[in-house]
């Protein structure tokens, strides 16, 4: 099974383990998430980046600016 391709056994797959309601609100939940990333890169809003006057970014805290990983504008 391709990526973004729903058939008959990821159907059934699905169905062993969640009801109709469930599913529902899984899929709700599935594309509500994805809009939103959708979103989020759009605007090109990367971790670190705050939203309003919070100071709460896309990760929890950001470690040594040594580390050469991290060493982001």
């Amino acid at each position: 099974m391709g990526a973004g391709i729903a058939d008959m056994a990821l159907c059934e797959e699905l169905h062993s383990h969640f009801n109709e309601p469930e599913l529902v609100e899984l899929g709700s939940f599935v594309a509500l998430t994805s809009g939103r990333q959708r979103r989020i890169k759009t605007l090109g809003i990367g971790h670190q980046d705050v939203l309003g006057d919070t100071d709460v970014g896309l990760v929890s805290a950001r470690p040594d600016e040594s580390l050469d990983e991290w060493n982001c504008p």
